[in-house]
């Protein structure tokens, strides 16, 4: 799925959510944990202590995985614990490698440019090939095939870096056939009596000063040498489209040219659409450079040698946009987690009704708030045991708040009975162990 919203924001959106969601998840199940331990010790049964653990990290899961070789907090909601740091981790890597910032297909707005029309009032025997529409023409072409879109003879085009056409764009296009590819001939000289390092021709299927749709045949030499024979490669490019109508359209732009006296007017870009400098070899991309020159020559003529127009309808063109791709695969996990915050929640909820309904209100506070929960509650069941065994009479000075436990403290005692711990409060000392 494509988002208008560049990756960082978009990052910062799903890691926020995971955080939260995992948060309150924590949160939850914590209480959960606390709660399933009261409600059945609540109901005069026993409890394993490793069921009261409440809610631990990751690395704590596994310190008592290890240990204890069983889950904290129950198979239930140990399997919860370890679930949701598994999901933790699958989220963050997701996070960062499935959503990315990349370009997708679209249409922009088309800038002035050439646009081509059946109808041109400025009809050319022999378009130019040596002004600015040309570069037009031929940069549109090697801009669409760099970002990944269609080459040929375009509807309309200009110099956009964003430029990628797609099949709505194109008329057509030029298409070179091989007609031989190891044709032989002595060495070339012309009638001045100079030899050339390579040999290159082409004309139309026309006659001489004739208009009229026409094929091109071409011949150039394949290695470049200033002595051998000629090794020529021979094709014959033709225009073809998708669409009768828009051949129609194409072969009535070509109508208009005096072909023969065309290419000769183009015949300089011949050199640097097979040979990529002095004494080389044919290129590899000679056919696909010899086509584009062709369609850049239908697409000046088309346009009637202008590069400033703006088209009367369907002002766009196809382009490519950067937006944020975000995987299913995010979506997936996002839903999981949804999931499960829902199903701890409605665990909470059923723990909450069953446990209010079997508080032991006989004594001075509920069963449930008695039994401890957490790190603070275990300290103060430590301390409310410690003085209960050893010292009943300072039984009073303990409390079932837990903000009590600011009043003491756990320090070295070092007397004539050696060296021991010692649990003790600033007025009453309570419990020493040695």
């Amino acid at each position: 799925m494509f988002f208008n919203i560049s990756e960082g924001p978009m990052r910062t959106i799903f890691r926020g959510y995971f955080i939260v969601a995992l948060a309150l998840l924590g949160l939850i199940g914590d209480q959960c944990c606390k709660r399933a331990a009261k409600l059945q010790l609540a109901r005069g049964k026993s409890v394993s202590l490793s069921r009261m653990t409440g809610w631990v990290r990751f690395m704590d899961i596994a310190k008592i995985v290890f240990k204890l070789r069983r889950l904290p907090g129950g198979p239930f909601l140990g399997s919860f614990m370890l679930g949701s740091v598994i999901l933790a981790l699958v989220a963050d890597f997701s996070v960062t490698n499935l959503v990315l910032w990349t370009y997708v297909p679209s249409r922009c707005v088309f800038n002035p440019g050439i646009v081509l029309s059946t109808t041109q009032s400025s009809k050319w025997s022999a378009p130019p090939a040596d002004e600015y529409p040309v570069l037009v023409a031929s940069n549109a072409q090697i801009t669409s095939y760099i970002n990944g879109g269609m080459t040929g003879i375009y509807r309309k085009a200009n110099n956009d870096s964003t430029f990628m056409s797609q099949p709505e764009d194109v008329l057509g296009s030029w298409n070179l056939g091989m007609l031989y590819s190891n044709g032989s001939t002595y060495d070339y000289i012309d009638s001045a009596g100079n030899t050339s390092s390579t040999l290159m021709i082409w004309s139309a299927s026309v006659p001489d000063g004739a208009k009229g749709p026409f094929d091109v045949t071409i011949a150039f030499d394949r290695y470049a040498s200033w002595i051998d024979g000629k090794t020529m490669i021979g094709c014959l490019c033709a225009v073809s489209s998708e669409s009768e109508s828009d051949l129609n359209d194409i072969n009535e732009i070509l109508s208009w040219i005096v072909a023969n006296d065309t290419l000769w007017q183009w015949i300089t870009w011949l050199p640097p659409a097979v040979y990529t400098g002095a004494g080389s070899n044919a290129s590899d991309y000679s056919f696909y450079n010899l086509a584009q020159i062709l369609n850049s020559l239908t697409m000046v003529e088309g346009g009637g040698d202008r590069a400033y127009d703006i088209p009367s309808d369907n002002a766009t063109q196809g382009c490519y946009i950067l937006q944020t791709w975000v995987s299913s695969f995010i979506f997936a996990l996002v839903a999981i987690t949804a999931l499960a915050l829902i199903l701890m929640f409605a665990y909470l909820l059923l723990l909450t009704m069953r446990l209010g309904s079997r508080d032991d209100t006989n004594n001075d506070a509920p069963v449930s708030k008695l039994i401890p929960d957490g790190l603070l509650g275990w300290m103060l069941e430590a301390i409310r045991e410690s003085a209960l065994g050893e010292y009943p009479e300072s039984a009073a000075a303990v409390s079932n708040e837990q903000f009590a436990i600011n009043n003491w403290k756990f320090n070295t005692v070092n007397d004539s009975r050696g060296r021991y711990m010692k649990l003790s409060r600033t007025d009453i000392a309570l419990v020493s162990h040695e």
